[in-house]
């Protein structure tokens, strides 16, 4: 493991916050943003030259003095966010890996909330009415309720299926025909 060289760096700078003199958890602010080429945090075992040359651009503060600088944080751009995450997902991020982790949390949720409920008496089956379409579904196959299907469907066809009018040929037929007697029709 290398050696840091952060802490004879503090010393050199002074080992004091230069607002308000706190010598305790110390940061280097910078004072150009422009100017800054690596925090000195990241590269604490780079070579003690180029931690000068790069903390001669900063200031020496303490943890709240260094907040203080910095103006509130703006919330993270969209291309950011860690996705897989419940609070992407609560941003507005719909990509699949977001939306699996919402349904994940919420599962899980349900779970939990289920067993901090009392038991519940499981509830009677509905009683099945014969001679209608949701008994056939239900799984009853007597007759009326096959007929009751069979209604249901060809009234639902009827309405999906909407027949272009008819139209008397010249020659009596009647129907959808392109060609008859030498006469176009509808």
């Amino acid at each position: 493991m290398k050696h840091s060289n952060v802490p004879q760096l503090r010393a050199m700078f002074g080992g004091k916050c230069k607002d308000c003199g706190a010598s305790t958890n110390l940061h280097f602010h910078h004072r150009n943003p422009k100017t800054k080429k690596f925090t000195i945090a990241s590269r604490h075992t780079s070579p003690p030259s180029t931690l000068i040359a790069e903390a001669r651009k900063c200031d020496l503060l303490c943890a709240s003095c260094h907040r203080s600088k910095h103006p509130k944080a703006e919330p993270k751009p969209r291309w950011m966010w860690k996705h897989k995450t419940v609070s992407s997902y609560v941003r507005g991020c719909r990509c699949d890996p977001c939306r699996w982790a919402m349904s994940r949390y919420s599962h899980r949720r349900r779970l939990a909330l289920k067993a901090s409920l009392p038991p519940q008496e499981p509830k009677p089956p509905k009683p099945m009415l014969h001679g209608a379409v949701a008994s056939y579904w239900r799984g009853c196959r007597c007759d009326p309720c096959r007929l009751a299907l069979r209604e249901y469907s060809r009234a639902r066809s009827a309405r999906n299926y909407k027949a272009a009018p008819l139209r008397k040929c010249g020659c009596g037929l009647r129907g959808r025909h392109r060609i008859a007697c030498g006469a176009v029709t509808a």
